[in-house]
């Protein structure tokens, strides 16, 4: 089932029917870019009634607009709400957006990131589109990967200037080669796994029916020694 950024608004703002409200709950556990966006959103929300608390604002417009255009917005205070792609730079408040842009593997080398040599890891996955943000202060690569059956897998890295701290019901800490990696629970089996590597902060999205504790020892393991 394919969910358009009209319907993810309006399931948002508990605008859809009844049927179409189930449709959408359905899907969400199934697709963590939905999940991820729907959070995100949360989080903008919070964050544009902390930038501008007396002044009134269509929410619904705004969602619209950012989602439409699937932004990676930083909040003025450092803090970074990422969710995507964006086609122009503007600002709202203290918020600001940057461009994003498809590139190879090998053209996101120039954000001068860690991301791996290779565009397979291990578990059968490899690169379906890789999108770099670049501004003046900060950098991102955004990797997709694919697998036959798969419902894909997200691994973004960011530079030590902006924060990313994901959403998540839940938290705990493992170790892979003396490195801390943070695990995150959403709803369903969607999971985050959060580490810094060479003072870039990477983020795995995942889901846990799809990889296990060992897998995502065996992912961290394979990008931090492609990425040296």
């Amino acid at each position: 089932m394919t969910i358009t950024v009209e319907q993810l608004s309006a399931y948002y703002d508990r605008e859809l029917a009844p049927d179409e409200h189930q449709a959408v709950e359905a899907h969400l556990p199934q697709c963590p870019d939905c999940e991820i966006t729907l959070r995100r959103w949360q989080a903008l929300s919070r964050a544009v009634a902390t930038a501008a608390p007396s002044r009134p604002r269509p929410r619904r417009l705004l969602f619209v607009i950012l989602a439409g255009v699937i932004a990676l917005l930083v909040v003025g205070c450092g803090v970074a709400v990422a969710t995507g792609l964006f086609s122009e730079v503007f600002k709202i408040g203290n918020l600001s957006a940057a461009a994003s842009r498809p590139v190879t593997l090998e053209q996101a080398r120039v954000a001068n990131l860690p991301i791996p040599r290779s565009d397979q890891l291990p578990g059968g996955w490899k690169v379906d589109q890789v999108q770099m943000t670049m501004t003046p202060t900060w950098r991102s690569v955004d990797v997709h990967y694919r697998r036959p059956g798969s419902r894909g897998m997200g691994i973004t890295v960011y530079s030590h200037d902006i924060t990313v701290n994901p959403v998540s019901e839940r938290r705990e800490t493992i170790t892979v080669s003396e490195v801390p990696v943070e695990i995150g629970y959403g709803r369903g089996d969607s999971a985050t796994a959060r580490f810094t590597f060479s003072e870039s902060t990477v983020i795995i999205r995942f889901f846990t029916s799809e990889v296990d504790a060992n897998g995502i020892r065996a992912l961290v393991a394979a990008w931090m020694e492609q990425a040296r």
